[in-house]
């Protein structure tokens, strides 16, 4: 199986899981930390704030003056909480702050871990993603995060990262195909896959053009909730190939012009060969199987797409919503990407170089400053 998915992709394109990427090294993804209380991610995932959120409210349940009432925790959307940030109930209000606090000092504990890696030394940036990111509440632990972490000296920038959630991983997508794909094309399709739903794309470049993709938008779309429908997997795979194949008409309609590519992003350790080694464990049925193979059955589905045939790469699904954010990476060099939701996606870049040795990257005003400065303190 294995050298028959390698054949599928052409020269010049990255292997599946493949650290060396067009734009960036990819130093570590899915990486599994433990303390005393088991892996570290679980502590800043969206299940983590709802737990301590759900620990807020309990001495006021049981005095009755709960400003929820009696709606279970995971019951409350993320719009009713962003709500009540922001609304006349002081109480209301002083509960999310508490339970935001605490949640932004177990992310920047987690950061914290992450930082003293070997893997994640020297990282200038981190962009968060997910779910959680989606809301004010998710700004609010985030930006009070980094406060604590520059509290400890750590010269570190923490941001959300810029695109919706359900759009990041398809537009980082762009970003594991090489440039040359995109000659005489200006679309492709993305997949992305998550523990609750599957979500298709077709990602243009058409309408705003940018060399460095930044202008990259999601033309349409579409969603599955499968945990709803709880499928085997090979009726996920069947679903999957639908979706793919209505959007390459839908496309070929509006006269995009498809790449015949296929970027995907998913959970867990993906292997050169396109295998899962671990972490998909959320997914429909056994997707860690030694005989099953996603892009393969994805190739065999779709052998081609317009006149040439069809080449899919698979990656991390953090790995792949961290791309998102690459061309507007360029003033660091070391950074890396968190996604709260269902666990906790990491991965960390090194933007790549050029052959003489420099960062293939635009130096800020400040740090074309501090250079000057340092040149000025050497002369003398």
């Amino acid at each position: 199986m294995a050298e028959d998915v390698l054949t599928t992709i052409p020269t010049g394109i990255a292997h599946h899981g493949a650290s060396r990427l067009p734009s960036v090294d990819v130093d570590s993804f899915n990486i599994e930390l433990k303390d005393e209380e088991g892996f570290v991610g679980d502590r800043a995932s969206k299940g983590a704030f709802r737990k301590i959120f759900d620990r807020w409210r309990k001495p006021l349940r049981k005095s009755g003056e709960d400003p929820f009432g009696d709606v279970p925790t995971e019951k409350i959307s993320k719009k009713a909480l962003d709500d009540m940030l922001v609304g006349d109930d002081t109480e209301a209000s002083a509960l999310l702050h508490s339970a935001i606090e605490e949640f932004a000092q177990e992310l920047a504990y987690v950061t914290r871990r992450f930082l003293k890696t070997k893997a994640w030394a020297k990282t200038e940036r981190i962009v968060v993603g997910g779910g959680f990111r989606d809301s004010r509440l998710g700004e609010l632990a985030i930006a009070r995060a980094e406060i604590i972490l520059r509290s400890e000296d750590f010269k570190l920038e923490m941001m959300p990262i810029r695109f919706h959630p359900d759009e990041a991983a398809l537009i980082g997508a762009l970003h594991l195909a090489p440039s040359w794909i995109f000659e005489g094309c200006d679309s492709i399709l993305a997949v992305d896959i998550g523990g609750t739903n599957i979500r298709c794309g077709v990602v243009e470049t058409r309408r705003k053009k940018a060399d460095d993709l930044s202008k990259a938008d999601v033309w349409k779309s579409e969603l599955w909730r499968y945990s709803d429908d709880e499928p085997t997997r090979e009726a996920a795979v069947k679903r999957l190939v639908k979706m793919l194949k209505d959007l390459i008409v839908a496309a070929e309609d509006e006269g995009f012009k498809l790449a015949p590519f296929i970027g995907i992003a998913c959970p867990g350790v993906i292997k050169e060969d396109g295998s899962i080694e671990k972490g998909a464990q959320n997914l429909p049925g056994n997707w860690e199987s030694s005989k099953f193979n996603l892009p393969a059955s994805l190739v065999e589905a779709i052998p081609a797409i317009g006149e040439h045939d069809t080449a899919v790469l698979m990656h991390n699904d953090a790995v792949v919503q961290g791309l998102a954010e690459v061309p507007f990476m360029q003033d660091v060099e070391n950074w890396g990407v968190l996604t709260i939701g269902t666990g906790l996606g990491n991965a960390r870049f090194t933007n790549r170089r050029k052959a003489n040795g420099k960062n293939e990257k635009k130096n800020g005003p400040k740090k074309d400053a501090d250079k000057k400065d340092a040149d000025k303190k050497d002369k003398k």
